[in-house]
């Protein structure tokens, strides 16, 4: 089954990842993430994540893939065996040679090689099944005949949306040479993104890409065999995420995703961009290097600090947008006051604003408010037993698993017994878990205090939320060997 594989900064883009629908979520920790910039994870918070993503069935991901010091090996492998006793899926790494060694070492261990690896051929699928990687992340360069011959050799993750670097597969040293900020350690200044004068011309973003959109030609990766669709994007927001699972779920369904593309571009849109990096040609963004949202109408008049636009949007207050004009930002503008008629509204502006410039919007709060409000839920059959003079019975099943509680014995009442409805009422309260009970009760008029049967729900949703992931026991491993100290 084809993986969709979500990013998640930091805790609310996994969650936003998970109940949006991704099979798959990668992360960074505070070290050795090739995002450094990103919120990313304690382990508190990721034991939370990952318990939330097991409930449902999602493969969990870190992204370790920076480049590891000598003085820093011993704490990598510490912090990679912490991870996988937590019930990690699998490890995203960018140097092979390390790999190799953790996985002589560690043969329970799944790697995959980081698209900073550069492989991009069959060549490089056959040396990384060597070293005992079990998927490569495809270098976005990767033609598609070679991702079919890779996907003969090895699982092959293929990217379909978000940032490009300019430099090939992220191995750029410009940050690192203009700043000392190395993109290999994580700390990236986008250099890429800056202004650039070519013999004496105007400046503009010569160098800076387009976001990739693979969109409907994902048919096509699917064709080459590839094992996993990736989605960039741990500096972005999670209703980013979320557009991106719910646009690329849909297009995996085989049905009509007009809709999600537009929520995708509102949530982040760099470039209007390109279908496929490495095959096309259109993938310089020139004139804007930022998020330019979509558009949605033209400029009709400005008086004062206000502009009228003509367009079928209706917006809500705190909707805020860009103008461009020939493609060149010219200013911003936000919604302070909804006002307009049916074809237009009014805006504050900001800039060097003329009638017939574009109108696009670029923060919209209702969608980012849907975005993030549809929560997942796991369906769970829940069965109360209360008979008098017998311990209250609790068992609830779903997603292939089980658990039971018991708790005081019920008493005969000895006024009014607690009906059947009453006991649905208590288990219907969930505690903020992510599930949806279906709830029997088998009851012969006993009296149970709900405060025990609170006590009881309690501990059955607790236990089934906590059993999701399955700890693994600590390994017994020479740290010495791998590290070679």
């Amino acid at each position: 089954m084809l993986e969709l594989l979500a990013p998640a900064g930091g805790k609310e883009h996994f969650l936003a990842a998970v109940d949006s629908g991704a099979d798959a979520v990668y992360f960074g920790l505070k070290r050795f993430s090739a995002r450094n910039s990103a919120e990313n994870f304690d382990f508190e918070q990721l034991d939370y994540c990952l318990k939330y993503a097991k409930t449902f069935g999602v493969r969990a991901y870190a992204a370790m893939n920076t480049l590891v010091k000598d003085s820093e090996r011993k704490d990598f492998i510490e912090t990679v065996l912490r991870l996988y006793e937590m019930g990690v899926d699998g490890f995203i790494v960018q140097d092979i040679f390390l790999g190799k060694r953790i996985k002589a070492e560690i043969p329970e261990i799944r790697l995959h090689l980081s698209t900073q690896g550069g492989a991009c051929n069959a060549y490089a699928a056959e040396v990384a099944k060597e070293f005992g990687f079990s998927r490569i992340v495809a270098a976005r360069e990767t033609t598609l005949e070679d991702l079919s011959e890779m996907a003969k050799i090895i699982e092959v993750e293929s990217f379909v949306q978000g940032a490009l670097c300019t430099s090939f597969s992220g191995e750029c040293y410009a940050s690192a040479f203009i700043g000392g900020n190395s993109a290999n350690r994580g700390r990236c200044k986008q250099p890429c993104r800056m202004k650039y004068s070519l013999n004496g011309a105007k400046p503009d973003y010569a160098i800076c890409l387009k976001d990739l959109s693979v969109g409907p030609d994902i048919a096509v990766l699917r064709d080459t065999g590839v094992s996993a669709l990736k989605i960039e994007g741990r500096m972005r927001r999670p209703e980013y995420v979320s557009a991106a699972v719910k646009y690329y779920k849909k297009l995996m369904s085989g049905m009509n995703a007009r809709e999600e593309f537009s929520a995708l571009k509102r949530s982040y849109n760099r470039g209007d961009y390109t279908a496929a990096a490495g095959r096309k040609n259109d993938i310089i963004s020139k004139k804007t290097q930022g998020h330019i949202g979509e558009a949605v109408g033209t400029v009709i008049a400005v008086t004062g600090n206000r502009i009228k636009v003509s367009s079928n949007l209706k917006p809500e207050k705190g909707d805020a947008f860009k103008i461009l004009r020939n493609g060149e930002e010219t200013g911003s503008a936000i919604i302070r006051k909804v006002i307009g008629s049916r074809g237009r509204f009014e805006a504050e502006y900001r800039g060097a604003v003329k009638p017939g410039d574009e109108v696009r919007i670029t923060t919209d709060v209702g969608l980012n408010e849907k975005l993030l409000s549809s929560k997942r839920l796991l369906p769970l059959s829940v069965t109360v037993r209360a008979m008098a003079g017998q311990p209250v019975s609790v068992t609830a099943e779903g997603g292939g698993r089980k658990t039971e509680h018991s708790g005081e014995i019920a008493a005969a009442a000895e006024n009014r017994p607690l009906s059947a409805e009453e006991i649905k009422e208590v288990f219907s309260k969930t505690d903020k878990f992510p599930f949806a009970p279906e709830i029997t009760v088998e009851t012969d008029g006993a009296f149970i205090p709900r405060s025990v049967l609170n006590a009881i729900r309690r501990g059955v949703y607790s236990d089934f939320f906590e059993g999701a992931v399955k700890r693994r026991a600590p390994l017994s491993v020479d740290i010495k060997k791998i590290i070679g100290g």
